[in-house]
């Protein structure tokens, strides 16, 4: 690629002012960090900063950062980016270059574009510091490049943090390789130097010659005299370590396993009943799907081929009309005419939502039905100001009564401790009956539910979905893609190769599992 072409381009794309990026609901939660307290002692360290920062320049927001989780990498490869038009000629330029470098470096599998109408994308921006949040965050996504941050090899260095990366010695194994001198650490930033599960290694050797890796005098009490790390070969020259000039063999190498870049393509998506718009099959490309007359669709209607290979959200299938009573992908903020009114003071709102959700370690990553923008999905958030007791309380529209009915919806239920999610039915003047319900850690992923609906009267129905708090923070409940139809059909969809199977031990809660033989939903519970 022509450097100067790339240049030019990214000039040109750069935004008239901050004040005109578009502003989102959820920005408030998710977006620009407060500004970082001075005084800073060394731009790539950020020195004397608390709260904001982890490991000295990674952006923490409360959230899970996590090369190894899937969808915080950007998983059509492509990054958008804007860049703060307050930069001068000369911080473009290393900005543009450090981008440069990283794209040759992955063989331009990997490819940074000025932002258009992307929802997620990264902002260059001169804040306090230097620092980015690692990987992909969702919407307007800060990288801040502040002053004495504006060299190539140091904005090289956040920029493989919001693709993904953590430092070199934070490895799991790093033990093996360096000294940690605890003494010599400002204690503020002992904890930057812990050992984390949250990344992979990919593979690789521990690499001196990381651009992720710390200097040798990183966050000393005097950086003068006393190192905080020390090789423990004898053949390492300390002065190496910490380089900020330019990617390592190793570093290139782990942006192509990360990005999987000899995964090229994805399979042609059949559908039946349905047609597929589109023929370009490689890494990034984009079909949407339709369904025949008479028929709708139910899962993503518009699905991406992402770097693995697989194309993104939900399939989709194609039902046919009259046996659906209901589907609700929660998409539209009208939420399908889904209700909820606050009927007590312990009644909190579910919150219509995409993305991760605000709270570290709970909730999902992405919505069910999209796997991204712009899906959305419902959840109940469970920290401040929730308390313990608290409920969510959603209401359908009312239905007709019909024979032979059953619903499917997902759950996600993570955290380390997560309350009870319940579902209710209401027939006229009749009080509401528990139909389903689950409680605690059910696992950080989407979980399928299929209830039986038992319709005792001759009223119309309504269904309640209840997500009631338990005693902490870290029990967010979420919900999405609710479907009402005839029992065999929706069984049908779920298991067209008839591959499901039943497990042989029944839980005391009354329900059934079962498992598909190849499908990536891996259970539901069937309402017996």
């Amino acid at each position: 690629m022509d450097i100067s072409v790339f240049l030019w381009v990214a000039t040109v794309t750069c935004w008239p002012s901050t004040s005109a990026l578009p502003v989102q609901e959820r920005r408030e939660r998710r977006g620009i960090p407060p500004v970082i307290p001075k005084p800073l002692r060394d731009p790539i360290e950020n020195t004397g900063v608390k709260r904001v920062l982890q490991e000295g320049d990674i952006y923490v927001d409360r959230r899970r950062n996590a090369v190894s989780v899937f969808e915080q990498t950007w998983f059509t490869r492509t990054i958008p980016f804007g860049i703060d038009p307050s930069f001068d000629s000369h911080d473009v330029t290393e900005i543009q270059l450090a981008m440069q470098e990283i794209m040759s470096g992955s063989n331009f599998c990997v490819k940074f574009t000025p932002r258009t109408t992307e929802e997620d994308f990264l902002y260059v921006t001169k804040l306090d510091g230097c620092w980015s949040a690692v990987g992909r965050r969702g919407g307007n996504q800060t990288v801040s490049v502040g002053d004495g941050c504006n060299k190539k090899g140091i904005i090289m260095h956040e920029l493989m943090h919001a693709l993904g990366f953590w430092h070199e010695h934070n490895r799991p194994d790093r033990d093996n390789y360096i000294n940690i001198l605890w003494n010599n650490i400002i204690l503020e930033h002992k904890q930057d130097f812990d050992l984390t599960n949250k990344s992979q290694t990919l593979d690789s050797p521990y690499d001196y010659l990381s651009i992720m890796h710390y200097k040798a005098n990183t966050f000393s009490r005097d950086p003068t005299t006393l190192d905080t790390i020390t090789p423990k070969s004898s053949l390492v020259d300390k002065q190496s370590l910490g380089q900020r000039e330019y990617l390592s063999d190793n570093d290139k190498v782990r942006i192509r396993r990360l990005y999987q870049c000899n995964d090229t393509t994805c399979p042609y998506p059949n559908i039946m009943n349905g047609f597929a718009d589109g023929t370009n099959l490689s890494v990034g490309s984009r079909i949407k799907f339709s369904c025949k007359s008479g028929y709708m669709l139910i899962g993503n209607p518009d699905r991406i081929c992402m770097k693995n290979g697989v194309w993104s959200g939900a399939e989709p299938k194609c039902l046919y009309r009259p046996v659906v009573l209901h589907y609700c992908n929660f998409d539209s903020m009208d939420l399908c005419s889904w209700t909820q009114q606050i009927v007590d003071k312990n009644q909190i709102k579910w919150t219509w939502w995409s993305k991760e959700t605000p709270t570290d370690d709970t909730g999902p990553y992405v919505d069910h039905t999209r796997q991204g923008a712009p899906g959305y999905y419902l959840y109940m958030e469970s920290s401040d100001p929730a308390r313990t007791g608290n409920y969510a309380l959603l209401t359908s529209l009312a239905f007709p009564v019909s024979s032979g009915l059953c619903m499917s919806f997902y759950y996600f239920m993570y955290g380390r401790k997560v309350g009870t999610l319940e579902v209710f039915m209401k027939q006229g003047p009749y009080p509401e009956t528990s139909i389903w319900s689950i409680s605690g850690n059910q696992t950080a992923e989407w979980n399928i539910a299929f209830v039986t609906l038992k319709i005792p009267y001759i009223y119309n129905f309504q269904i309640l979905f209840k997500a009631t708090r338990a005693d902490s923070p870290y029990g967010d409940i979420a919900i999405d893609d609710v479907l009402i139809g005839r029992c065999q059909d929706l069984m049908d969809l779920y298991n067209p190769q008839g591959s499901l199977q039943t497990i042989l031990t029944k839980p005391a809660d009354g329900t059934i599992n079962y498992k598909f033989g190849s499908d990536s939903f891996t259970f539901y519970k069937l309402q017996s």
